[in-house]
């Protein structure tokens, strides 16, 4: 491990190139926080997919447990976990106390094996995307950010605002396959 920056950080790179840095922390006291930062996401769409990492982010259920057994598996742990979309990354977020972190990293490494997107988080995200575009239309200040957005990015495809099309051309199955490509490499 060589330690980097003058804030003693270690950084180590593992066998299959994954890289990982370290650093003690003494605040909040008893409590751990990893995070895996996995290369890909919205950079990587196209104007015919776009939205399709914030769709696989929903994932919130294993191969054998869905998201209410997670979440009832979890009660009464100190730990939590998060995937989030990031424009080139997806991030998991494991926090909480040291004795808890154990179920919280192996739910991770089940999310990260397989990961399906539920059909309610999938249907309420459509509900609250749809919505968010009808409201835009009507508000002055959606119709700034956007043109905004639109004046810093270069009206670039895959940062603009979703449509209706893209909404509804969004798919349970297309977003768990854009998932395991980013998690495979």
């Amino acid at each position: 491990a060589a330690k980097i920056w003058n804030i003693d950080v270690e950084a180590v790179e593992w066998e299959n190139g994954a890289l990982m840095h370290h650093r003690r922390m003494t605040r909040p006291a008893n409590s751990a926080a990893v995070v895996l930062t996995i290369p890909g996401g919205v950079l990587q769409e196209t104007a015919t997919n776009r939205g399709v990492t914030t769709v696989a982010s929903l994932a919130g259920a294993t191969s054998r447990l869905d998201s209410l057994q997670i979440r009832d598996a979890m009660v009464g742990k100190k730990a939590s976990l998060a995937l989030r979309a990031g424009g080139d990354s997806l991030t998991l977020t494991i926090e909480g106390s040291p004795q808890d972190l154990e179920a919280a990293l192996k739910l991770a490494h089940a999310l990260l094996r397989h990961a399906p997107v539920e059909e309610t988080a999938f249907d309420k995200w459509q509900q609250q995307i749809l919505q968010g575009i009808a409201r835009a239309r009507v508000d002055l200040q959606a119709q700034f950010r956007i043109a905004v957005q639109r004046a810093q990015l270069g009206d670039d495809a895959r940062f603009r605002e979703l449509t209706e099309e893209d909404v509804e051309a969004r798919s349970i199955a297309e977003a768990e396959a854009w998932l395991r490509s980013i998690v495979d490499g």
